[in-house]
């Protein structure tokens, strides 16, 4: 009785131990299947983290949320007195704001997509332009009369560019300290601009035509993200 006890005790042992080794197994495998795997998903989904998720072909080639700063950049101005959303680049009444980014040769198509936030009183008082390059490609206003949620959008649409623009209302909690002119809403457009053929410097620059400080804009989760390959699509 001895020695059948002993064998039956070693024996639940080994099976303890093997059941140890092929969960350890399994957990491995998932990790490195986790490494080598990517899930591609439609490049009009953007996440809520204000991203798109890369596929294969992607190559991120900035975001900026601005809470290290805004290097390259010029200005280079940041805030972090915007209510609820942290860290922004700026926030500019009239200045010409750009950067560059450096494209690979084999791009076939470019995404930005960013935040602009409209601070004070914009009805009637100009709007905001943003160009790449040379060439305008979107102007966003107020018009006189108008609220906040009815903020107007001239795009240009062409062959090669591609703009979608959302708007909110943002509005700040009374006890977080504000800019000047945040006390009330403000509104926040989310901006997606799709490229064919990108240049192999891309310049995104922004200036707004109002005076004084009365009406100012910031900007905000930037990304950028370039594609190559076959298969992309097309703007």
């Amino acid at each position: 009785m001895g020695q059948n006890a002993h064998s039956s005790g070693s024996h639940r042992g080994y099976v303890t131990i093997d059941w140890f080794v092929l969960t350890v197994a399994c957990v491995a495998l998932l990790f490195l299947l986790g490494t080598l795997l990517r899930t591609t998903v439609d490049p009009d989904e953007i996440s809520a983290g204000s991203f798109n998720q890369l596929a294969g072909q992607d190559t991120l080639l900035a975001y900026q949320d601005f809470n290290f700063g805004a290097p390259g950049w010029s200005p280079a101005e940041t805030s972090d007195r915007l209510p609820g959303l942290g860290p922004v680049l700026g926030p500019f009444s009239d200045a010409a704001v750009q950067r560059s980014f450096a494209m690979h040769t084999d791009a076939t198509t470019a995404q930005i997509t960013f935040d602009i936030h409209l601070i004070g009183d914009w009805a009637g008082q100009g709007g905001v332009h943003i160009s790449l390059g040379e060439e305008e490609v979107l102007t966003v206003n107020v018009p006189e009369g108008a609220s906040l949620g009815e903020v107007a959008f001239d795009t240009v649409q062409t062959d090669t560019v591609n703009i979608a623009v959302r708007s909110d209302v943002i509005q700040p909690r009374p006890s977080e300290t504000a800019l000047p002119g945040t006390a009330d809403a403000f509104a926040s457009l989310r901006v997606r601009m799709t490229l064919a053929d990108p240049a192999e410097t891309l310049v995104l620059r922004l200036n707004a035509d109002v005076e004084g400080d009365a009406a100012q804009w910031s900007l905000d989760n930037l990304t950028v993200v370039a594609t190559s390959g076959d298969g992309v699509t097309q703007p």
